[in-house]
C-alpha cells in the first residue's frame, strides 16, 4: 500500500511531454539543461594581452571561427562560434580595464584638484588654462559676472604682487583617461566651476560631465579602430563586433 503511494508520487514527479495544439510541446514542469564543459576564460588588463595571446594561440583555437566583441568602453571578449546540442558559445578570454571612476560632478580643494587634473587627464585641450587658472587663484571668493550659472571670474596672481580679475573658461574640451590605455583616449566637453570658499577656506573646483555621454560610444569605435588596425597588422581577419 505504502509503495504503491511512493510510486505513484516518483511517477508524478517524473517531467512529462505534452502536445497540446498545433504540433506545439509542452512539459508540466521545468527542464533544467546539462550543457557541455566548457573552458574557464582568461583575464587580461590591456588589449595587447589579447592581441599577445591570439597571435600566440597556444591553445590551438580555431581563429576564423572567433569573434572580438566589445561590450562596452572597459570590456572586450574573445569568443568562438556556437558549440554543442544548447548552442553554447565559449567565451576564451575578457580584457577588463580596472580603471577607477572620475569623479566628475564633486566639488574638491585646488590643491586635490590641481592634482587629478595632472594624473587623470592627457595635457591636451583646455587643461593646461584649467591649471593656468585654479593654480594661480589668490583668495577664497569667486565673483560671477552674470548669475546665469555658466560665466564666472576668479581672482587671479599675474606677478609678484599684482592680482587681475580673469574669466573662467566654460565650457572646457579635456582628455581623461577612461578606456584601455592602448587605445586613444576621446576627448569630451566638461562645464568647469569654482565655489567659494567660507571664511579662511579656499574655493573648490569640480568638473561636470556635457556630451551627453557621447565619450562611451567614442572610446567603443576607439577600440574597435585599435583592434582591427593591430589585427591587420599581423595579417588576422578576426571579426571585431561594436
Amino acid at each position: 500500500m505504502i509503495e504503491a503511494a511512493i510510486n505513484k508520487i516518483l511517477r508524478l514527479a517524473r517531467p512529462e511531454i505534452l502536445h497540446l495544439a498545433e504540433g506545439l510541446r509542452y512539459t508540466n514542469q521545468k527542464l533544467y539543461p546539462v550543457p557541455d564543459p566548457m573552458p574557464s576564460h582568461l583575464d587580461v588588463e590591456t588589449l595587447t594581452g589579447l592581441l599577445d595571446y591570439i597571435q600566440a594561440n597556444r591553445d590551438m583555437l580555431s581563429l576564423r571561427d572567433c569573434m572580438i566583441i566589445i561590450e562596452d568602453f572597459k570590456t572586450v571578449r574573445l569568443v568562438g562560434s556556437l558549440q554543442g546540442a544548447f548552442l553554447q558559445r565559449p567565451v576564451y578570454m575578457i580584457a577588463e580595464c580596472r580603471r577607477d571612476s572620475l569623479p566628475f560632478g564633486n566639488y574638491m580643494d585646488i590643491e586635490a584638484f590641481i592634482i587629478w587634473l595632472q594624473a587623470s587627464f592627457l595635457d591636451a585641450g583646455d587643461r593646461a588654462k584649467i591649471l593656468a587658472i585654479v593654480g594661480n587663484i589668490q583668495d577664497g571668493q569667486i565673483a560671477n559676472f552674470t548669475d546665469d550659472g555658466v560665466t564666472q571670474s576668479v581672482n587671479v596672481k599675474t606677478g609678484i604682487t599684482k592680482v587681475e580679475v580673469a574669466p573662467v573658461p566654460n565650457p572646457v574640451t579635456l582628455t581623461p583617461y577612461r578606456t584601455f590605455i592602448d587605445a586613444v583616449q576621446p576627448a569630451s566637453s566638461f562645464v568647469f566651476r569654482l565655489r567659494s570658499g567660507s571664511g579662511s577656506e579656499r574655493p573648490k573646483a569640480a568638473l561636470f560631465e556635457a556630451d551627453g555621454g557621447k565619450w562611451e560610444t567614442d572610446c567603443i569605435l576607439n577600440v574597435r579602430t585599435y583592434l582591427e588596425v593591430e589585427l591587420q597588422a599581423l595579417g588576422l581577419e578576426i571579426p571585431v563586433i561594436a
